[in-house]
């Protein structure tokens, strides 16, 4: 298992943090992709955060399975909640994110439809 984090956390072996001064363009490329998918997780932590005060507390739980199924329910309720909130229709029709729109006018296509954007993209560009 590997950890995706900033420069702030020790170098450990299981820690990934993006690279400083990249001197290839593979790097360079991987660094962003990392630093991209990090903040997009982190992200999705905050939006979980601000729905569920039960999150934003910490979790109090003797198991560590009791915390899982606390996360995976949260997520699940967020889904269904989008329906409600009627953010969901963008994702109905196919709708790109504002991330793969960018990533498009500047000439980056997803040519692997089975692979999600990022991975597609990340694994042309390490190639």
């Amino acid at each position: 298992v590997w950890f995706m984090v900033d420069n702030g956390y020790l170098s450990w072996s299981c820690t990934v943090p993006p690279v400083k001064d990249g001197t290839s363009y593979k790097v360079i490329r991987f660094s962003e992709c990392l630093e991209s998918m990090r903040k997009d997780v982190e992200c999705t932590f905050g939006i979980l955060k601000g729905r569920f005060c039960l999150l934003r507390y910490g979790l109090r739980f003797a198991k560590v399975q009791h915390c899982d199924q606390t996360w995976l329910t949260c997520c699940a309720l967020h889904n269904m909640l989008l329906y409600v909130d009627g953010l969901h229709k963008n994702w109905e029709d196919g709708g790109v994110s504002d991330w793969e729109t960018m990533n498009m006018k500047c000439g980056i296509n997803n040519e692997n439809k089975t692979l999600p954007f990022a991975i597609s993209r990340l694994n042309r560009d390490l190639n």
